[in-house]
């Protein structure tokens, strides 16, 4: 199980940052879920559910762009360190 999970994030590959990003972004959106969910469970207020709908609808058009910016940055990253190395 160690090696499958060290072969999917590996840093060696863009695949891995992909799959990184995208499963740090998953990591996120569920435990904020959680911390709502369980936050208006123990409020007990009238009309509180709509926060959870909002969280749920709204926060993946922030979370999908994040997670797609973080990958293009590793990928600036990965290619001028790539490119650095050449010239050495």
């Amino acid at each position: 199980m160690r090696k499958i999970f060290k072969k999917i994030f590996s840093p060696k590959s863009y695949l891995g940052d992909l799959c990184l990003c995208l499963f740090l972004a998953l990591l996120v959106y569920i435990t904020g879920f959680l911390l709502i969910f369980l936050s208006e469970i123990n409020s007990g207020v009238a009309g509180a559910g709509i926060f959870t709908v909002y969280y749920v609808v709204l926060l993946p058009i922030f979370l999908i762009p994040s997670a797609l910016l973080l990958f293009v940055i590793l990928v600036i990253h990965r290619y001028l360190k790539n490119k650095k190395n050449d010239f050495s």
